[in-house]
Parts: C-alpha cells; sequence; structure tokens
C-alpha cells in the first residue's frame, strides 16, 4: 500500500510540474516573437556612410602627430541634436583646417560612431579654437555657398595646435537623433567656434546619386536610377547602362566632385570609358573603363586609373539591376590601377 501511495504522489508532482514547463516555454516564445520585429527594425535602422580608401594614411610633410585626446569645452555648447542650422560652406581649402582621408558614419538605433582618419591644422601660425565634429542630414548635396542641415550628432574635438593633427579620430558611441522620415545626404561637419571650416559629404554605403554622393533613407528607401544621366560629373557607359561618378579630397583645396574632362567642347567619354579632372580643367586625374565580359566571366569588369595622389571614391551604379560598386584612394596615396573582373554581375 505505502509503496503505491508513493507512485501516486511521485505522478501528481509531475502532473504539477507539466503546467510550469508549458508556461515557460509558452513565454519563451512569446519573448523570441516580441524580440524578433525588435531586431529587425534595429537592423533596419542600422548602416554604415563611409569613404572608401586604400592603403595606411602618408605621413603629411611639416605635420606632427598628436594623440587624440577629446576634450569637453564648456565655453561653446554644443548644438541641439535635431536642429536645423544654416552651414556655409568653404570648399576652397582657405581656412587651413581639414577633414582628412577616409571618413565613415556608423549608425544604429539612437547611437552613432564618427570616424576620420585625421583631423588637420596647416596653419603656420596660432592654434585653432574650440573644435567640433557634427555629422548633418541635408536633403540636397551641400553646394558652395550655404546650406541648410539637421544636426543628428555632434562631438567636442578641444584645440588644435599649428602644423598638427589628430589622427585615427573615432569618437566612440555617441548620442544621435534620426531625422524625419525621407532620403537624405549626410555629411561630417567640423567647426571652429561654432563656424564650418569643412565638410565632407560620404560617397558611399548608401545610394548613390548623379550627384556623386550616396543617399540614406531614415523611415524609407531610397531607390537606385533607372537610367544615367550625363551631366558635368558623370559619364554614362555600355548604352548609357552604367552611370559614373568621381568625388575628391585633399588638404590643400578641400573636398568637390569630379567633373568630366573637356577637349574643347568634347567630352573625354566614350561608350565604355570615361577621364575626370578634380580642380584644374586641364590636368586629368582619373579615368575609368566598364566592359561586357558576359560572354567570358558573365561579369562586368571595371578598370580605373589614374595620375593623381589625391585621395577619391568612385560609384559605379547599374542602372539596369541597382547594384553598385564603391571603389576608393587616400589622399597621400599614389593611385594604384584597379583591375576588377567580377565587379557587376551580367545580364
Amino acid at each position: 500500500m505505502s509503496n503505491q501511495r508513493a507512485s501516486l504522489d511521485r505522478a501528481r508532482q509531475r502532473c504539477r510540474r507539466i503546467p510550469a514547463s508549458l508556461t515557460a516555454i509558452l513565454l519563451a516564445a512569446l519573448a523570441a516573437l516580441i524580440a524578433a520585429p525588435a531586431a529587425q527594425a534595429a537592423a533596419a535602422g542600422s548602416f554604415t556612410a563611409f569613404s572608401p580608401g586604400s592603403g595606411a594614411m602618408a605621413p603629411r610633410p611639416g605635420l606632427s602627430v598628436v594623440p587624440f585626446h577629446p576634450v569637453a569645452d564648456a565655453t561653446v555648447p554644443a548644438p541641439a541634436l535635431g536642429r536645423t542650422t544654416a552651414i556655409p560652406q568653404p570648399r576652397d581649402g582657405a581656412t587651413g583646417l581639414f577633414i582628412a582621408g577616409p571618413v565613415s558614419a556608423q549608425i544604429s538605433g539612437n547611437q552613432a560612431d564618427l570616424r576620420a582618419g585625421a583631423i588637420i591644422n596647416k596653419r603656420s601660425a596660432g592654434t585653432s579654437g574650440s573644435l567640433t565634429l557634427d555629422l548633418v542630414a541635408t536633403t540636397s548635396p551641400p553646394p558652395v555657398g550655404s546650406f541648410s542641415g539637421a544636426i543628428l550628432a555632434t562631438f567636442s574635438l578641444g584645440t588644435l595646435a599649428h602644423g598638427t593633427e589628430f589622427t585615427n579620430v573615432d569618437t566612440g558611441t555617441i548620442p544621435f537623433t534620426a531625422p524625419s522620415a525621407g532620403c537624405y545626404y549626410l555629411s561630417l561637419v567640423l567647426l571652429e567656434s561654432g563656424g564650418v571650416v569643412d565638410v565632407r559629404t560620404f560617397p558611399a554605403g548608401g545610394t548613390p546619386e548623379v550627384t556623386g554622393y550616396s543617399e540614406f533613407g531614415f523611415g524609407t528607401t531610397c531607390p537606385a536610377a533607372m537610367s544615367c544621366t550625363r551631366v558635368a560629373n558623370s559619364v554614362c557607359l555600355d548604352s548609357s547602362r552604367f552611370q559614373v561618378t568621381v568625388v575628391y579630397d585633399n588638404t590643400a583645396t578641400g573636398a568637390g566632385v569630379g567633373k568630366v574632362l573637356l577637349f574643347g567642347s568634347t567630352r573625354a567619354e566614350s561608350d565604355e570609358s570615361g577621364f575626370y579632372y578634380f580642380t584644374d580643367p586641364s590636368n586629368f586625374e582619373l579615368g575609368v573603363k566598364v566592359l561586357d565580359a558576359c560572354a567570358l566571366t558573365n561579369t562586368f569588369w571595371v578598370f580605373i586609373g589614374g595620375l593623381t595622389n589625391q585621395g577619391w571614391s568612385l560609384n559605379v551604379l547599374d542602372t539596369a539591376t541597382g547594384n553598385v560598386k564603391f571603389y576608393g584612394n587616400t589622399d597621400g596615396t599614389v593611385t594604384v590601377t584597379t583591375t576588377d573582373v567580377t565587379a557587376l554581375p551580367c545580364p
């Protein structure tokens, strides 16, 4: 009799444990269902804007390396995130302060990480005012002159003596405020005591535009062009299937858009290749060729060559498929010929 009672007690205990186990399983399943959309939302709101670069940062004569020590500066209040502000943009290098090397902005949710190869003070004397690095969103690429932009993230760098630089600048994770839903160009903006001294607009990581820069979608998708537009800074190759644009940067004149070289009034462009200048219309800097090798490798080939050590970023957009390839060179590094025989898939 005692054995039967013991067996019955064990059975009852097992029955009591089953509902608890089922509850745990149901709770775990519910948590997974809740977490899945959250993870998808986080992934959808995460991206990296960047400028392609190759090789190590080259040393710059006359500039000594200064360790990067970010400091808070109470004399210059940080701009309010999300605020729209008018920004006068220099593009002639007259300020003597530059954002240099490959740049990037990694965004995830409400956080951002801003990076630059260097922040350089090329002035012959004195120490800079308080320097701030901002991430700014605009609905059109910043032109020479003034533009209005929403400040998405900001970071105080401190001051910088003449002839020196901050190297490998990395803000770490800082607060980020997304703009209202739409497609935007993103720029790193360097301010000195509240005034803009340099701007680097991101050419890669988003949807490449005929402007030479990328657009980034917040709460929406920015579609790629379905046809090529032949303008001063864009060539259209392989029966106008491929849109090719270039932007450049250096520490003499700043950053800007590469333009198609002209011989008189004739564009230096064929159905397979195009040639660009940066600051001097008579000075060839970079050439690109796109070849249809579908019969050989089932890919389009991209060749890039140049006579320059300036920084550049080149976008090749296949308007038939939306596929894109980004290429780049770091300022101070001599351009090496690129031979990419697996660049973009056919057909």
